[in-house]
C-alpha cells in the first residue's frame, strides 16, 4: 500500500489543498511557515485510521489547533494506489458540544487489515503490514527510564540465566508488529520500549545459539535493527545492553583510531535525543562542507573558469549518482551552479 493522493481542507492555514504523490519519493520545498509540516502533519493525521483499526494500537487525532480560523469543520482525505481512499472528518458545533472525529470510507481498509491480522493469528504466512511513521519538526525520544539506573535491580526483563522464566516473561510483552505502530505518528518516542524489545531478543539470540551451539548466529531482525543503530550513529557500532548496572552501550570509533565503550546517555543529545534522522551531525557536516567549499571559492578568486569547473564537480553525477552534500552545494554556488544544471539533462534529477 502506498499513498497516491492526499487532499486537505480547513487545516491550520490551509483552505484547500490536493496533492498527487510519487510512488517513490515526495519531497515537499519551500520557505518556513508556507505550509509544509502543516502537510504532513495532515498526513499523519489521515493515516492514523491504520493503528486505530489494528489490536492493542492506537493512532492520533485532530486538535483544536488544527482547525482553520472561523471554520467549523476540518478534514483530511487519503487515496491509496491499490484503490482505497478514506476521510478523517471533524465537526465542531457550539462551544459547549464536544466535537468528534469520524473516518468515512473505512469499511474496505477494515477488510484489508483483518486480512493481515487473521493471518497473524492462524500463523498463516505473514501479509505485508502497512508501515506509517511521521517525524514532528519537535520528535524526541524519552530519557532513558530512572528505573533502567543504577544497579539494575529492577530490569523490565528477568535474569538471563533462567532460559524458561525470561521466555515467559516475554510473551507478557508486547512485542507484536502492531505494538511498532503504537506511537509511531506521535512526537514522542517510547525509548524504554526499544530497550525492552532489544533485551528480549538478546535473550532469544542467546538462547538459540546455546540450542544450535553456534555462537555466530544472529537473529535477523535484532541484526536489521544493530545495523540501523549503527548507521544512524556515526562511529558507533555494537550496540548491545549489559546487566549490572543495566545500561544500553555501544562502541564508539574516536579520533586517532582508539575505540571506547559508551553508554546512550553519553553522546550528545542530537544522537541519543535521535535515533531522529542525526539532524545535529547532518547540521554540523553541512556546516564543514560549506566552509570547505568557501576555502576553494577564495582559492579561485574571480577566475570564472575555475568557479565554473568547481560548480561542475560539485553538481553534476559522477556514475549516476549526485554527490554527498548536493543541496548544500547548490545551494552555496547559486545562480551559477543553476546554470551549470540548466546546460546539461535533468531527467537524473
Amino acid at each position: 500500500m502506498k499513498l497516491e493522493a492526499v487532499e486537505i481542507g480547513n487545516y491550520r492555514a490551509i483552505e484547500e489543498i490536493r496533492l498527487p504523490l510519487d510512488p517513490e519519493l515526495t519531497v515537499l520545498h519551500g520557505g518556513n511557515t508556507c505550509g509544509k509540516t502543516s502537510v504532513l502533519s495532515a498526513v499523519a493525521v489521515g493515516l492514523a485510521a491504520i493503528p486505530d483499526i489494528l489490536p492493542g494500537v492506537s493512532g492520533i487525532d485532530f486538535l483544536h489547533t488544527d482547525l482553520r480560523t472561523g471554520e467549523s469543520c476540518v478534514q483530511v482525505d487519503l487515496t491509496a494506489n491499490d484503490g482505497l481512499s478514506w476521510k478523517r472528518e471533524r465537526i465542531y458545533g457550539s462551544p459547549e458540544e464536544t466535537p468528534k472525529t469520524k473516518t468515512w470510507g473505512l469499511d474496505p481498509l477494515k477488510d484489508q487489515l483483518s486480512r493481515i491480522v487473521f493471518a497473524d493469528r492462524e500463523a498463516n504466512p505473514p501479509v505485508d503490514l502497512p508501515v506509517v511513521a511521521y517525524y514532528d519538526t519537535d520528535r524526541a525520544v524519552l530519557e532513558v527510564p530512572e528505573s533502567w539506573r543504577g544497579s539494575g535491580d529492577v530490569p523490565p526483563y528477568p535474569a538471563r540465566a533462567d532460559g524458561e522464566a525470561a521466555a515467559a516473561t516475554v510473551e507478557r510483552w508486547d512485542f507484536s508488529r502492531y505494538a511498532a505502530l503504537d506511537g509511531a505518528l506521535s512526537a514522542r518516542a517510547k525509548y524504554s520500549r526499544l530497550l525492552q524489545w532489544f533485551r528480549a531478543k538478546e535473550d532469544e539470540e542467546l538462547r538459540e545459539q546455546r540450542k544450535r551451539r553456534d555462537f555466530d548466529f544472529r537473529r535477523q531482525d535484532l541484526s536489521a535493527v544493530r545495523r540501523a543503530i549503527s548507521s544512524m550513529l556515526d562511529g558507533m557500532s555494537e550496540p548491545r545492553i549489559e546487566v549490572r548496572p543495566l545500561r544500553f552501550l555501544v562502541a564508539a570509533r574516536l579520533d586517532g583510531g582508539r575505540s571506547d565503550i559508551l553508554e546512550i546517555d553519553q553522546l550528545s543529545d542530537s544522537d541519543h535525543c535521535s535515533p531522529n534522522l542525526n539532524a545535529g551531525r547532518l547540521r554540523i557536516a553541512r556546516e564543514k562542507r560549506w566552509k570547505a567549499l568557501n576555502d576553494e571559492w577564495r582559492e579561485g578568486g574571480d577566475d570564472p573558469e575555475r568557479i565554473d569547473k568547481a560548480a561542475r564537480d560539485e553538481l553534476l553525477p559522477t556514475n549516476g549518482q549526485l554527490r554527498r552534500f548536493f543541496t548544500t552545494s547548490r545551494s552555496y554556488f547559486g545562480a551559477i551552479g543553476e546554470q551549470v544544471l540548466a546546460q546539461h539533462s535533468r531527467t537524473w534529477v
